[in-house]
């Protein structure tokens, strides 16, 4: 039985998450840097964020962002 465990818990380790819109986002190194430092705010929500980002024709849906806050995305891996 240990052995199956460790099996799930290598193959959990591959790859975590879908794909992530974050790798995609085309913004200049200040909104990058800008879109950091809201990330890393809790006070400021994802939806918050996907406003912001559709004021500069980008797509990321909050939910994505709630994901990628929370390192449930493949980003976590990088």
């Amino acid at each position: 039985m240990a052995d199956a465990l460790e099996q799930f818990r290598e193959l959990q380790n591959i790859v975590k998450g879908p794909r992530c819109a974050f790798q995609s986002l085309d913004l200049s190194e200040a909104d990058i840097q800008a879109l950091n430092e809201a990330l890393a705010s809790a006070s400021i929500t994802s939806k918050t964020i996907q406003k912001w980002l559709e004021a500069r024709k980008q797509v990321w849906v909050y939910y994505n962002i709630a994901r990628h806050r929370r390192g449930d995305c493949r980003c976590a891996n990088v």
